[in-house]
């Protein structure tokens, strides 16, 4: 009876044996099982959670704001590019023409330094057109930071430039900062978090903070507008469909999140508060 049964699946193309698949879900619970009996100690935990971050955080998360990037011109003079490594250092900066959105390549720090010490007079670099690196990464917004570092490897570069689908540059991003992304917890101190808790139900929240690590920290499943902002600030934006003034407040997931710091038009910091469970519908709430 079994071969006759055997037959009779293998001809509809039906497995006759039980195929194990092991899930993303599967060895979530498994690390969860092995943090839980101590076996996972906590860097190696945030380690794995990282990990698996990287195929749905996207690289918008992690890059420097097209506001922050600090760029080199054609026209900077020797005095004046050392003046942007004193202010402003950085191991790499884009190169632009007229504006930053016109990308020509991009110049490491070092090769700025040996030039002005082979040169002190700084002749070397009264034209950096002759030395910035013309083979600059172009990546799009909507990568993942697991298919930016695809990009990273193929192309054996370090320094990309985000655009996104009208050629407009979003921001720029190192392979040292999905590294830094990976290795998160592990590396860097309190100081640097984005996500600061003051108290059981409180948390002062950057607004540039990426929303995979706001829903994280907050355990929630599903924000708001989730598919077409990627910060904090994004999310009450959305919500109010208006820039907001100091002190509005939405209530999102069970959660009211109140600006407490905007600077011209851009929201620095938010106060994200739980509230009780009668308090859980979205809205935007008293000014």
């Amino acid at each position: 009876f079994n071969a006759a049964a055997d037959a009779t699946l293998k001809l509809f193309g039906i497995p006759t044996k039980p195929v194990d698949q092991i899930t993303t879900e599967d060895i979530a619970a498994m690390v969860d099982a092995g943090a839980e009996a101590g076996v996972l100690h906590k860097h190696e935990l945030h380690l794995i959670e990282n990990v698996f971050e990287l195929d749905s955080k996207p690289i918008t998360a992690i890059m420097t704001q097209r506001d922050d990037v600090v760029f080199l011109t054609l026209d900077d003079t020797a005095d004046g590019l050392r003046r942007k490594l004193v202010k402003q250092p950085h191991a790499q900066y884009p190169v632009c023409g007229k504006n930053i959105d016109d990308v020509l390549g991009y110049m490491e720090s070092k090769v700025i330094l040996q030039l002005l010490l082979a040169d002190e007079s700084g002749a070397a670099l009264d034209s950096i057109g002759k030395h910035y690196d013309k083979n600059v990464l172009v990546i799009p917004d909507t990568l993942t930071l697991s298919e930016s570092l695809t990009r990273f490897r193929e192309m054996h570069e370090n320094f990309a430039v985000v655009m996104n689908e009208y050629g407009l540059v979003v921001g720029i991003v190192t392979l040292d900062d999905i590294v830094g992304a990976l290795m998160g917890d592990i590396l860097y101190s309190n100081e640097d978090e984005q996500i600061v808790r003051r108290d059981e139900s409180s948390w002062l929240v950057d607004g540039l903070t990426p929303l995979v690590d706001l829903k994280k920290a907050l355990d929630i499943d599903v924000l708001p507008g989730e598919d077409y902002v990627d910060t904090a600030a994004g999310l009450v934006i959305y919500s109010l469909k208006r820039i907001p003034k100091k002190s509005e407040a939405i209530t999102v997931a069970g959660f009211r999140f109140e600006v407490v710091d905007i600077d011209h038009h851009k929201i620095d910091q938010l106060l994200v508060s739980r509230l009780p469970a009668s308090a859980s519908q979205t809205a935007p709430v008293g000014q």
